[in-house]
């Protein structure tokens, strides 16, 4: 149910990358694009529209993982459509390198470590007099294990014990949902930059989609913009010695 006494409400609609301890990925991306609720009809139908234009079915999941040579055009005008759409934003939030945590001078398990990131990532969305409704992707059968866990994580860090600015964190399946699949490019892109060209065998497809990314946000991927930055916000994270 949610507050009607608060002047907005917004959906955030997370997705994650190689966020397990051991996986054959070295970096972690965590990342949400957002919007006002009322809007979000508006922003999938226009999503829906592109897919007309370029004949692929309307439920036809956007992944990172399925960008190829002959479907370019296609992602380059997603990514337009995101830049050009007022009032739809991106958070995201990378790790370059899981190999360098030392959990245990932290005394501090790598969910625990998890919970805080995605909390790092989530924290610079939230602001005064705004309720939220938050989606992840389902994972497993511990999905909502996971979803409970983060809206606990949430309220305890905002002292929301009321649920005014965390209204719900909800699982949903990422290939029902069109922004959280924007959410997927975005942080596919950021990995593939923090992990290296040169470390992989690199896609010219995935390539060109990047540099479409940098050239519309105007940012390199691999640094921390301004928190001021609203559009499109990036923060590279880095373990502190202890």
């Amino acid at each position: 149910m949610e507050i009607i006494f608060m002047s907005e409400v917004y959906n955030i609609y997370c997705d994650e990358s190689c966020h397990l301890e051991r996986s054959d990925c070295d970096s972690m991306a965590i990342g949400a694009v957002y919007c006002q609720k009322t809007e979000y009809k508006k922003f999938v139908d226009g999503i829906t529209e592109i897919k007309k234009r370029f004949n692929i079915p309307a439920k036809r999941e956007i992944k990172w993982t399925k960008i190829s040579p002959s479907l370019v055009e296609y992602y380059k005008e997603i990514v337009d459509f995101f830049f050009s759409s007022k009032g739809l934003y991106f958070r995201g939030l990378i790790i370059p390198d899981k190999k360098i945590l030392d959990h245990e001078s932290y005394s501090q398990t790598h969910e625990d470590w998890y919970w805080k990131m995605y909390y790092e990532m989530l924290k610079a969305i939230f602001h005064n007099n705004v309720t939220y409704n938050i989606f992840i992707d389902i994972k497993d059968t511990h999905s909502s294990v996971r979803a409970n866990k983060l809206r606990e994580v949430l309220q305890n860090t905002q002292c929301d014990f009321d649920g005014n600015v965390v209204n719900n964190v909800q699982i949903v399946r990422s290939h029902e949902v069109g922004l959280m699949q924007l959410a997927d490019i975005f942080i596919g892109a950021l990995a593939y930059v923090h992990r290296g060209y040169d470390s992989q065998q690199s896609s010219s497809a995935k390539i060109a989609i990047i540099d479409r990314i940098k050239e519309r946000s105007g940012f390199s991927l691999s640094k921390t913009t301004y928190l001021s930055e609203k559009k499109f916000n990036i923060f590279v994270w880095e373990s502190q010695k202890k």
